[in-house]
């Protein structure tokens, strides 16, 4: 199976764009869900498609029994349409100089012994290394190693490495050679609610604001990045239609000029409060609302002795509601039936 990354930064695996929603780690293999299916398969039912497996205690000298076992793993995964992400742990994704070391032995026999798994999405290195709360971080160049030996075995599958969201920038960009893909261990959906993550925010927006970090830490250009149709305004007045400039926030300004608006006049601004750009033309019409009219009826007044009554035309053409359409095709077949017995009794009389 080919996993890869388009120019778009969508997943794609076999041709087929993903997106990924995965479990960190799945229920156990074989176990059953509350409504009595299978575990796996109420997850994949659900609409996840990715599910983290491997293990944190790879080792030589039982990496026979190990890969036999993560296969049954993947073997159930794919019966499912689950990918799985097999970490690597620090063991087998921090490589020191040493040619053909332990750790790079050990890294060998997992890509080789997995690699080729139709279950198989990507690998998951070291996780957290820059972690502020690790005794110490884990060096960029020994992750770089890792990443260069295991794409010289698999260039089909990408490599992941998840951050802490604790660490600056200028300490995580050093990690980009070692992976394809990044994140950060925010958890948006969590039990019990509320306690997913250490930071202020413990609302599932918190994804947008890891987000911000890693499209900085990955480098991608901007031109890339989504963009998202704000509107946040929750109390205060609506903004004044005048001819001075209005400040919006992060130094974002506008100004009407002169002309005629209508309720409901709205304009979609691409602006990027993170760096203080706006694609905007100087002068543009409203977005919308775009406002039809249609006569409704016409009324004409005439007089009756000392009063005035209204004469209304209904101007709307009224159709049958769907809901009632077939009782209409009924009453029409019952009228042409009846209009041709008569006919044919006139023919006939």
């Amino acid at each position: 199976m080919a996993v890869e990354i388009a120019s778009t930064r969508s997943l794609v695996v076999n041709g087929q764009k993903v997106f990924p929603l995965g479990l960190s780690d799945p229920p156990p293999v074989g176990s059953v869900a509350p409504g009595g299916n299978d575990a796996w398969a109420e997850i994949a039912s659900s609409g996840a498609n990715f599910i983290r497996t491997g293990r944190s205690d790879w080792s030589l000298a039982q990496i026979d029994q190990q890969l036999a076992q993560e296969r049954v793993r993947m073997d159930h995964a794919g019966a499912h349409h689950l990918l799985c992400w097999p970490r690597l742990t620090e063991a087998a994704a921090n490589l020191p100089t040493t040619p053909n070391s332990a750790a790079e032995q050990l890294l060998v026999r997992i890509v080789n012994g997995l690699k080729d798994h139709p279950a198989l999405g990507a690998w998951k290195g070291v996780d957290e290394p820059a972690n502020p709360n690790r005794p110490a971080a884990i060096p960029a160049a020994g992750l770089v190693r890792a990443y260069n030996r295991l794409k010289q075995l698999d260039g089909d599958h990408p490599v992941v490495i998840t951050q802490a969201p604790l660490g600056a920038v200028t300490e995580l960009v050093r990690y980009r050679p070692a992976l394809d893909i990044t994140g950060a261990d925010i958890y948006p959906i969590g039990y019990p609610p509320g306690e997913h993550s250490d930071l202020a925010n413990k609302d599932i927006s918190v994804v947008g604001d890891i987000t911000v970090l890693d499209r900085d830490v990955s480098g991608h250009s901007s031109e890339e990045h989504p963009r998202l149709r704000r509107w946040d305004q929750r109390s205060g007045p609506a903004v004044q239609v005048v001819t001075e400039w209005i400040e919006l926030e992060a130094g974002i300004e506008i100004r009407f000029s002169d002309g005629g608006y209508r309720c409901g006049d709205y304009w979609t601004i691409p602006a990027r409060p993170a760096t203080a750009s706006i694609e905007w033309p100087e002068d543009r019409s409203p977005d919308g609302i775009e406002h039809r009219f249609a006569p409704l009826a016409l009324i004409t007044w005439h007089q009756v002795a000392n009063t005035w009554k209204p004469n209304i035309q209904d101007c709307r053409r009224v159709f049958t509601p769907l809901t009632e359409l077939h009782e209409e095709i009924s009453r029409l077949r019952r009228e042409v039936s009846q209009l041709r017995r008569l006919a044919a009794d006139a023919l006939h009389g």
